[in-house]
């Protein structure tokens, strides 16, 4: 995911985590607690531009992670992020619950 910092600079980092708070992220770009950065993510139909602050920092090999919180959401763009975290969880319950199937068992 490419990500902008506050002064106007692109980086790339991964999402870990994300939840309607906030995220957790690795990237090998050095932030300090406090500062903000944004990223454009289609969480439903239109991509929106998202505002984190850095509130943790852990160094990593080789890079570093960032617990973050979202800044300045409207109610809209709120709900996308709360549906968009909703549906990553019940996917990932089915996808669970699909791997502990026994093949060719019969469940009915």
């Amino acid at each position: 995911k490419e990500f902008v910092m506050s002064d106007g600079r692109y980086f790339s980092g991964t999402i870990r985590n994300i939840s309607a708070g906030g995220l957790y992220m690795v990237t090998d770009q050095n932030m300090n607690s406090g500062q903000i950065f944004s990223f454009s993510h289609a969480f439903r139909a239109e991509p929106f531009r998202v505002y984190a602050k850095v509130l943790r920092v852990q160094e990593l090999a080789g890079g570093y992670a960032y617990g973050c919180k979202f800044e300045e959401l409207s109610p809209g763009e709120e709900a996308d992020v709360r549906n968009f975290v909703y549906q990553r969880q019940i996917q990932k319950q089915l996808e669970k619950q699909k791997k502990q199937e026994l093949p060719g068992e019969d469940l009915s």
